[in-house]
């Protein structure tokens, strides 16, 4: 399974000349993944695979896909007005 992963990740970096920092993957994905490479999850995973993973239904997603994906400091915010007061 690490190594299809890794070939989503290479191909996505060809495509794209950038590379992802999440790769989507379904549960079982996930699975076959903690079996077969159970040191991944000892510590951060980002940390030791160069991106995030997110696991997604699998009636949504039937085979792992890569993505760059904005920072959440860099995502557009919604500004919050407080409420005033009638009076």
């Amino acid at each position: 399974m690490l190594d299809h992963i890794l070939r989503t990740v290479q191909h996505y970096e060809r495509e794209h000349r950038i590379p992802p920092n999440v790769v989507y993957l379904n549960p079982q994905h996930f699975n076959v993944l903690r079996r077969q490479c159970p040191g991944l999850f000892c510590g951060d995973p980002e940390v030791r695979l160069g991106f995030r993973l997110v696991i997604l239904p699998a009636s949504v997603l039937l085979h792992p896909q890569a993505a760059c994906v904005p920072p959440a400091a860099a995502s557009p915010r919604i500004a919050r007005v407080p409420a005033t007061r009638a009076g």
